[in-house]
């Protein structure tokens, strides 16, 4: 056994022992220092949205409070051959290579830091003790043991947790096994997202693929959890893991409020052309019923429209009486008559277009309007006035409109020459404000001389 800190380079069956110090890369022996055996992926990598730059975190989506980064690698990753750095080597001619202490081994984009490795020269097969950390290109793992081959970039992690930088989905597995083509088989698994430590909602599957490559994973036999209550079971699901359009399951959303209870959205995405798609959004409010929310986005070389729909059959708790007495029908102290309790259908509907960029024409339609004034309060829903263009992220809860007096009902038409422009205004307001006065309507031609 030889002491002190050793480099040790392996290029196919030949393997060089020097014996001088060696210098790592990015921090990677520190990192290593830091892996026990409670440490989960999760743990490593985290940037708090309060640490990003503005404009970074102005692109989280709304359920993530930060990021993984991924640290960069300084080192040349020209060549194929595989470095390692130990306190202490151990080299059998033709047979073996232990390392121990410390050991942090490089070969390309990937990195394996571990406190023990033996390594076979004839099988080109990594025997690395635990707790370990491996890290690549979109992907960090830790583990209890993993038998790896460093050269055809596979291998087995028994007891792991995972994390894939970009998309920011981790969980943990009882074995993960990395194919020669790049997919990552998980067994017994659990999927979540985002912030470390927050597992509001998981996906336990008996069998997950992730391809990384293409976008997606794929599990069977499903249980999907709110916060550990099993909620939906699927013998197989399909869903994408990056920003890519891909068709499959976006992440649920968990959410609870007086008046309705525990409120769960599971979305959709149908990818259907590279012009439009649509989603579907099973959303479920506790006290009053299953919700079926649609929107459907399509885009020309000259126009944005979307649409969006929800549909609430005989809402258990909604009374649209105006005098409430839930317990009997009949007549009031002042001989009021009181009519029975029924459960009311409810429904939402929004219109969105823009047209004739590039031309002298240009169209915008906001159409948008409720089964009742309560709609919005209860439920919640997309109602917003912006333009279309803001609205092409996938589709997700948005309770920003629930104390809205009014929705706007907007159509504009204009026309701009060289010399003068035209408008053409119809708006119109659905009052939901019960106590408040009838909405204005206008309707405003307009021409004037174009001072550009």
């Amino acid at each position: 056994m030889s002491k002190g800190r050793f480099s040790v380079t392996f290029s196919g069956a030949i393997v060089l022992l020097l014996s001088t110090l060696s210098h790592t890369v990015s921090g990677a022996v520190d990192a290593s220092r830091n892996i026990d055996k409670y440490s989960s992926a999760a743990q490593f990598d985290w940037q708090p949205a309060a640490e990003m730059p503005a404009e970074a975190r102005e692109q989280l989506p709304y359920f993530c409070h930060g990021r993984y980064v991924q640290p960069e690698i300084t080192r040349d990753l020209s060549s194929n051959a595989v470095t390692a750095t130990a306190d202490d080597a151990l080299f059998i001619e033709g047979r073996s290579a232990t390392l121990v202490g410390d050991v942090v081994i490089f070969q390309g984009t990937q990195e394996i830091h571990s406190p023990g490795v033996i390594y076979d020269l004839q099988s080109e097969i990594a025997d690395v003790s635990g707790p370990l950390m491996i890290r690549d290109t979109d992907l960090l793992i830790t583990g209890e043991h993993a038998t790896i081959n460093l050269f055809a970039g596979t291998g087995v992690i028994n007891q792991a947790t995972y994390l894939l930088h970009q998309s920011g989905f981790r969980g943990n597995a009882a074995i993960i096994k990395r194919e020669e083509n790049g997919h990552i088989l998980l067994d017994d698994a659990t999927l979540t997202r985002c912030d470390p430590g927050s597992n509001i909602w998981a996906l336990n599957g008996k069998d997950i693929e992730l391809e990384p490559e293409n976008g997606f994973g794929t599990a069977r036999a499903v249980t999907i959890r709110i916060k550990n209550i099993p909620l939906l079971y699927l013998p197989y699901l399909r869903f994408p893991i990056n920003d890519d359009r891909q068709s499959g399951f976006l992440l649920p959303n968990l959410g609870y409020n007086s008046d309705g209870g525990t409120d769960i959205n599971i979305p959709y995405y149908f990818n259907l052309a590279p012009n439009y798609d649509a989603t579907y959004q099973l959303h479920s409010l506790w006290k009053r019923g299953l919700i079926h929310d649609g929107q459907l986005r399509y885009k020309t070389r000259r126009s944005a429209n979307e649409v969006n729909l929800a549909f609430l059959s005989n809402d258990d708790i909604f009374d649209d009486r105006d005098i409430n007495d839930q317990t009997s029908a009949g007549t009031d102290t002042s001989g009021v008559s009181i009519p029975e309790f029924e459960k009311q259908d409810r429904w939402l509907l929004n219109v969105r277009h823009e047209a004739g960029w590039g031309s002298r024409w240009r169209t915008s339609i906001n159409y948008s309007a409720v089964s009742d004034v309560d709609y919005l309060h209860d439920i919640g829903g997309d109602v917003g006035s912006a333009s279309v263009e803001q609205f092409i992220n996938p589709v997700e809860s948005n309770f920003t409109n629930r104390r809205s007096a009014a929705l706007d009902r907007i159509g504009q038409l204009k026309y701009r020459s060289q010399n003068w422009n035209a408008e053409l205004i119809l708006q119109g307001f659905q009052t939901l404000d019960p106590t408040g006065k009838e909405q204005y309507e206008r309707y405003l031609p307009s021409v004037w001389p174009d001072r550009d």
